[in-house]
């Protein structure tokens, strides 16, 4: 078996050492494992973004719904962050992309104006996936990066995945046999007409 998630091959950022890039990994949108879609590794080293709501309050190997919660999050900053196309090396904080993105298009933006474009942004691109023909089954990882390591920092560690996605699937209000977000979702989100 290759280490590869929707056909993509995965970087090597070991999920076995920080549990929140096995969500990122497995769950990211739209082109499979990126470590730029859901770094989760930045922030577990110390790199919060806590003006959108991302905390540094989380054990790197939390395998449940708060881990959960703290990589639907990025994965949403990092969608909105794309976006903008701002190279992920500069990496200002986010009020400092509010102020940018409010002075350049005269909007009267907030952070939750900020933190709903980014889900919105994550969820037309979890719709396209699904619509193409995308599955939960592909939501996985291969079995030969969740095999425990012998040695090192993360010696004998290895996240319950299906534990991590089913959180993360009840986080995000995905359904979990077609894996579309429920309708209420949607709705909240102004997308319902897709």
């Amino acid at each position: 078996e290759i280490a590869t998630v929707y056909g993509m091959e995965i970087p090597y950022h070991d999920l076995r050492r920080m549990y929140g890039m096995a969500a990122g990994y497995a769950l990211a949108t739209p082109r499979g494992p990126c470590h730029t879609s859901c770094d989760a590794y930045i922030v577990l080293l110390g790199y919060p973004f806590s003006e959108y709501g991302i905390e540094l309050n989380i054990d790197w190997y939390q395998d449940d719904g708060p881990m959960a919660e703290f990589c639907a999050r990025i994965q949403d900053y990092r969608a909105l962050y794309a976006s903008l196309i701002i190279c992920t090396f500069a990496n200002p904080p986010p009020e400092m992309i509010l102020n940018m993105v409010t002075k350049a298009t005269g909007l009267n933006l907030n952070m939750e104006d900020f933190k709903t474009l980014g889900e919105r942004m994550y969820m037309i691109k979890r719709l396209f996936n699904l619509k193409m023909g995308l599955t939960p089954a592909a939501d996985r990882l291969p079995k030969i990066v969740l095999n425990p390591v012998s040695d090192g920092g993360s010696a004998g560690k290895t996240p319950n995945f299906q534990q991590l996605k089913d959180a993360y699937y009840k986080y995000r209000q995905f359904d979990m046999e077609s894996g579309y977000p429920n309708k209420e979702k949607l709705k909240d989100l102004g997308l319902d007409n897709l």
